[in-house]
């Protein structure tokens, strides 16, 4: 029995497969290293410097690239942005293509299982369906900003549930990018990076729950005034 009677599905999940199989084949990842981008810096920054619209281009097709199958490499991406494109540049050029690769993920999770998923579980998801409908953006952004979920598995959970897609983008947009600044200026300081976990200290940590108050105090203020309309 096919997983789904739609040959279209059936055709787009056989693609996905064989792009990631293809990756994981070809032994891409690497190149996906900091001791990688440490060995080719000069060379990456040489063309860049003789070719910046192409290396731009090439940057974020990759990054989209990786962001939408879930492949490994997207943070050495964004130190390979600060390394390259410098910390502004390297910023926008990594939050366009990790925003847009989220939402290929995004839609085609969607796409591929949501129906399958609310069909089986639709009485358990309401409740989330309704919440995340009501206030998508200010949830959405809270996990972007706290980033302890993976980015890969909010972006599959999110395609899953009746989020709006407008909510999905624009909270996916907004929130990493803090993370991108802190990845990218150290990309910048390629020289002194040893370790790809020592970029994300306590500090860096602290930073990130001080971002996520604004909008977890904007969801406890929804909430009670929610319960106060309920009460008269």
């Amino acid at each position: 029995m096919p997983l789904f009677p739609n040959p279209k599905k059936t055709a787009l999940l056989l693609f996905i497969a064989t792009l990631v199989a293809l990756f994981h084949f070809l032994d891409l990842k690497r190149h996906l290293s900091l001791t990688a981008l440490k060995a080719n810096f000069e060379a990456l920054q040489a063309f860049n410097a003789a070719q910046p619209i192409i290396t731009a281009t090439a940057y974020i097709s990759a990054f989209i690239f990786l962001s939408s199958l879930a492949l490994p490499g997207p943070l050495i991406m964004c130190l390979a942005a600060g390394a390259i494109f410098g910390v502004i540049s390297g910023t926008v050029y990594s939050t366009i293509a990790a925003t847009i690769g989220a939402s290929l993920a995004f839609l085609a999770t969607r796409y591929l299982f949501r129906e399958k998923v609310q069909l089986r579980f639709g009485n358990r998801l309401t409740q989330v369906n309704k919440l995340l409908h009501n206030e998508a953006f200010t949830h959405l952004l809270l996990i972007r900003l706290i980033p302890v979920v993976p980015f890969t598995l909010v972006n599959i959970g999110a395609g899953l549930t009746k989020i709006p897609l407008r909510s999905f983008v624009l909270a996916t947009l907004v929130g990493i990018i803090p993370s991108g600044l802190i990845l990218c200026n150290a990309g910048a300081n390629l020289a002194e990076v040893e370790n790809v976990r020592d970029i994300f200290t306590i500090k860096i940590f602290g930073s990130f729950l001080l971002l996520g108050i604004l909008p977890l105090m904007t969801i406890l203020h929804r909430r009670l005034l929610s319960k106060k309309k309920d009460q008269f």
